[in-house]
């Protein structure tokens, strides 16, 4: 190791031995322990659950979802999947239906014509079941890599997604964005233990095969299997060399080849579906701001300090891959938040891939950030402190979920693009 880099290593190592004797001696007197910290993440996750389920049934459903459900899925329920390929020639011939996505996505296809043969509900609300499954199985998954940050990180990371207008109206609907979201965080707990272990293949292997999935759930899939191929390849390279990054690159190249010709070989073909909502960046920036200011803006600046290994943020938390999990994470929302963001079609569910990560990454600011300024403090005004977090983060789980109710329910908008909020709005 450089004399340089040896240096700035011991340097940092020592204020992380500095810090812990610190919160040892303060901080842990005033923070609950790890029991609570599962026992509140186990509530919260019930209450999420609860909560998709009551609001699952919608009053209005968009254009789209009843393409989804009654002119994809459940043709495809009735005849066997072999009707794909002639669903697609249906699709060219009529001109009518070219606004819509062609039915191409079998990733969300398939699993939807299965809550559709084993549901008595309508076939709307049997279809839109499966947004809400994949939204209950993210918010386990958000549970389990929390975890590896920190026991602490994943109650505040659950409630900020429990409550979250963005997931609760995506899960109470018929599109693929809640599934890409289930998708991105399967991915992102495979990759973190494959970087945690390098030699562990399987892991990376796991994670091929979430984003490959993810490229038939929806075309941004390629993004996220993109970030999992590259950060795959940089671990190997750096471990062993040149071999390695190579035939993780081929594994990438491997899984995208079979996602592909799955799709063709299902649907007859593959063409790009039409653009849907377009905008600048400001799109996103102002739309994000009204319905979860909190999370997002938090979520950002952990993804820009997890770029820096061993940020002195993070250097409190006491997960098992805090590392791996940090990189992870911010790197996926930069590069594939960044990615999605750029693209022509605007709409705020695009960007369903990152909003997990995000609320990882702010819990983990949050985290950190207490445990900093009470090592720092006297106990007296660590309590204070710590009390004053709590209820501001009850305070703003509330709004959040106040936002959801007077947006979605009582304001009765159908989908998440921008413009309309800012209509709805006095």
């Amino acid at each position: 190791m450089p004399r340089g880099a040896r240096s700035s290593a011991l340097r940092v190592g020592g204020e992380t031995r500095v810090m812990a004797r610190r919160w040892a001696r303060s901080g842990r007197a005033i923070e609950p322990g790890r029991a609570w910290a599962h026992a509140i993440s186990i509530t919260l996750l019930v209450f999420g659950v609860a909560l998709r389920f009551h609001y699952l049934v919608c009053d209005v459903h968009t254009p789209d979802e009843d393409t989804y459900a009654n002119f994809y899925a459940r043709p495809l329920e009735v005849h066997g999947l072999r009707y794909l390929s002639e669903l697609n020639r249906r699709y060219d011939a009529q001109p009518s239906m070219h606004e819509f996505p062609r039915p191409t996505r079998i990733g969300y296809l398939i699993p939807m014509v299965g809550f559709l043969s084993v549901s008595d509900a309508p076939d709307l609300t049997a279809a839109a079941t499966l947004s809400t499954a994949a939204s209950v199985a993210t918010l386990l998954l958000i549970y389990g890599v929390g975890t590896m940050l920190d026991p602490w990180v994943a109650p505040i990371a659950l409630l900020f997604a429990v409550v979250s207008p963005l997931d609760l109206a995506m899960s109470r609907r018929v599109w693929p964005d809640s599934l890409m979201g289930f998708c991105a965080m399967l991915l992102a707990w495979w990759l973190t233990r494959a970087l945690a272990q390098p030699g562990r293949v399987r892991a990376g292997i796991a994670a091929l095969a979430a984003g490959a999935y993810a490229v038939m759930v929806k075309e941004t899939g390629l993004f996220l299997l993109g970030f999992a191929t590259g950060a795959l390849a940089i671990a190997a390279w750096r471990a062993g060399g040149s071999r390695g990054a190579i035939q993780w690159l081929a594994g990438g190249l491997a899984a995208l080849i079979l996602a592909a010709a799955a799709t063709a070989f299902a649907c007859g073909g593959i063409e790009p579906v039409r653009e849907y909502q377009t905008g600048d960046l400001r799109y996103y920036a102002r739309g994000l701001a009204l319905l979860q200011p909190v999370p997002i803006a938090l979520g950002l600046v952990g993804a820009t300090l997890a770029l820096k290994p061993l940020s002195s943020l993070f250097t409190v938390l006491r997960g098992r891959a805090v590392t791996p999990a940090l990189a992870t994470l911010g790197w996926m929302s930069l590069t594939v938040g960044a990615a999605i963001a750029v693209l022509p079609q605007k709409n705020m569910r695009f960007l369903s891939p990152v909003y997990p990560a995000l609320d990882l990454l702010a819990a983990a600011v949050i985290v950190g950030g207490l445990r900093q300024a009470s090592a720092r403090l006297p106990r007296a005004a660590g309590i204070a402190l710590f009390v004053m977090l709590a209820i501001g983060l009850l305070a703003a789980g509330y709004l959040d979920q106040a936002r959801f109710v007077r947006y979605f329910i009582t304001g009765g908008i159908a989908d998440l693009a921008t413009p309309w909020f800012f209509k709805a709005a006095p």
